[in-house]
């Protein structure tokens, strides 16, 4: 799994999906064809710290700058759709001042931790926390109380 930082050709929030995928095939990523053969499975793009594209690698293509390569993609893997729209996993995250426009992380462990990953939502205070098996835990603001009303949802 590869993560590619799109920063510098995506603005704004208004980028469309065909902007993403332009600025994920441009064609100027310089990547060990070693490394790249054995991450390029999902391709994740990334700008300002946000997944704006969530794509499969078809392949790896020699572009017309040296030691450069583009890539070939397709819609992604449905795993891997939930992605799109939050921070990506902390193996494949920019850190502020990085330099490499790219990583590459497991695919199989980023697999785990996207689809085994705990739900969670803080409203005022309190933590609900969905797990993958839809078990629900809450944890209450500071000195609140939990009560549990029987009955269906609205």
């Amino acid at each position: 799994m590869m993560s590619v930082s799109v920063s510098p050709w995506i603005k704004n929030a208004k980028a469309t999906a065909s902007d993403v995928k332009a600025a994920a095939v441009q064609g100027s990523w310089r990547i060990s064809t070693k490394a790249a053969g054995e991450n390029a499975d999902v391709l994740l793009a990334v700008a300002r710290g946000v997944v704006v594209g969530v794509f499969t690698i078809r392949d790896i293509v020699p572009s017309d700058e040296p030691n450069r390569f583009r890539f070939v993609l397709a819609d992604p893997p449905d795993w891997a759709r939930q992605l799109k729209g939050s921070s990506p996993p902390e193996e494949l995250a920019f850190k502020q001042g990085s330099r490499n426009p790219i990583r590459m992380a497991d695919t199989p462990a980023v697999r785990a931790t996207v689809v085994d990953r705990d739900e969670e939502l803080l409203i005022r205070g309190h933590r609900l926390t969905i797990a993958p098996n839809g078990d629900l835990s809450i944890a209450p603001a500071p000195g609140a109380r939990v009560t549990v009303v029987p009955g269906r949802p609205r």
